[in-house]
């Protein structure tokens, strides 16, 4: 992800970084830079009780958070946005009888 915002020739940039299975997202803007673990780590107990790693993924909590950005940003903005590819990507994630509850929900709403 990488979104960049000009004003009075301030830019700030926020990108994500992944590598071995880790995911950082950073924010920077002009002589300042924040660096964030949002890997989540999920752990499994095998038979002895033991704590394995079982894999890692983007955090809920952190995702939730950016979702909500992503929202407010939406809202905030007075222009129309194409954000097909965004809801393209989105519904590929979302679980099968989410998806459909909620295309027959926009269905009803906008074609109806």
């Amino acid at each position: 992800m990488y979104i960049c915002g000009e004003q009075k020739h301030r830019i700030m940039e926020i990108t994500l970084k992944n590598s071995y299975g880790y995911t950082e997202v950073v924010f920077e803007a002009e002589n300042v830079k924040v660096v964030g673990d949002i890997t989540q780590r999920l752990y499994d107990v095998d038979e002895s009780g033991k704590s394995i790693l079982k894999g890692k993924d983007i955090s809920d909590l952190d995702l939730d958070k950016f979702v909500r950005f992503m929202e407010d940003l939406v809202y905030y903005r007075d222009r129309e946005f194409d954000s097909t590819e965004l809801i393209c990507g989105l519904f590929q994630k979302m679980p099968q009888d989410k998806a459909e509850e909620l295309l027959n929900k926009l269905n009803a709403d906008y074609l109806g």
